[in-house]
């Protein structure tokens, strides 16, 4: 399997570390939460970013039309990881109505890891 780094957009020259952390990790449909990483697969590729690179998680609602019997709106979920230069990683869960993926248990999982803000602080609004 090929593994992208988010943050560079580079692919991983060793693998092996990063093969022992996805297998051992908790998955969440494409989501993979391991003991170094957050691992997101993505068609042939899977994207990780560092537990160490990242300052704060959330989860992120977005609501989308489903195109066919309006007004019928979808609300995708996804994990945001703030990364330490401030940009933010999105990584699609799913959609909020079936309930397939608990992204509360995701971040309760990542909480427990320790070191990680959680939630949503909008620009301007954060205790210095």
């Amino acid at each position: 399997m090929k593994y992208v780094d988010m943050v560079t957009g580079k692919a991983a020259e060793e693998i092996s570390g990063l093969e022992a952390d996805f297998k051992a990790g908790s998955k969440y449909k494409a989501l993979t939460i391991g003991r170094e990483h957050i691992f997101f697969k993505k068609l042939m590729k899977t994207e990780y970013i560092s537990l160490c690179e990242v300052n704060r998680v959330f989860r992120r609602v977005r609501p989308v039309d489903a195109g066919c019997c309006p007004p019928l709106t979808i609300e995708e979920q996804y994990l945001v990881a703030v990364g330490r230069d401030g940009r933010e990683y999105e990584m699609h869960v799913g959609d909020d109505r079936h309930g397939e993926v608990d992204i509360r248990k995701i971040l309760e999982e990542i909480k427990n890891i320790g070191g990680i803000e959680m939630g949503f602080v909008k620009d301007g609004q954060r205790d210095k």
